[in-house]
């Protein structure tokens, strides 16, 4: 198994159009994945995006790479107690276990994030805004994916206090698709990595 650890967004994305090229398969993880491993021939780790974007005094807004660490969240929320339980990344807290108190945490402050699909488009959803009514809300899609939708490169959330009560009522550990719901998921996979080369 070959690991690859990008460190820009246009080298991630050659690694993934010349995979859909050659037809390989590739799993993407983070620096301390918390999940089981799938066994494919090759690996995509984001643990060298970890660049900082502070946003302008008074934004409320901070950008992390996906290889930022999720602990580290605290130096921008000094308000707010970051769920202890999960030593991983920002990115891999968004895409991975969904029952988390970490990922029902952060989930609700994202505003916008940047992905490559399997394509090689760069492609940035969501805006450095509070109000954004532009559009379907894409962002939710990728929570839980697992990687299967695209590599997440960057996260902007708000840093603002008025989530501190804020909490996802769904109780994601019960939830269970139904046939049309995982009809729709399956589709969406199939627009996202075309291919089919990322699980």
């Amino acid at each position: 198994m070959q690991i690859y650890a990008p460190q820009t967004a246009e080298e991630a994305a050659e690694i993934l159009r010349t995979a859909v090229k050659d037809r390989i398969k590739i799993s993407i993880r983070g620096f301390s994945s918390q999940s089981p491993a799938v066994q494919n021939p090759v690996t995509l780790c984001t643990r060298n995006f970890k660049h900082i974007e502070p946003g302008h005094p008074g934004d409320l807004i901070v950008s992390l790479g996906a290889g930022f660490p999720f602990m580290q969240l605290a130096q921008f929320l000094p308000d707010e107690v970051v769920p202890p339980e999960y030593a991983g990344s920002l990115g891999g807290c968004l895409c991975g276990n969904r029952t988390l108190p970490a990922h029902r945490f952060l989930i609700p402050r994202i505003l916008a994030l940047t992905f490559i699909r399997t394509t090689g488009e760069i492609i940035k959803l969501g805006a450095k805004s509070v109000k954004d009514v532009a559009g379907y809300k894409i962002i939710p899609l990728f929570a839980g994916s697992r990687g299967r939708l695209g590599l997440v490169m960057d996260i902007t959330i708000n840093t603002a206090s008025i989530f501190r009560d804020l909490r996802l009522r769904i109780p994601l550990s019960d939830y269970k698709p139904s046939p049309s719901m995982k009809t729709l998921i399956e589709g969406l996979i199939r627009t996202f990595d075309p291919a089919g080369i990322l699980s």
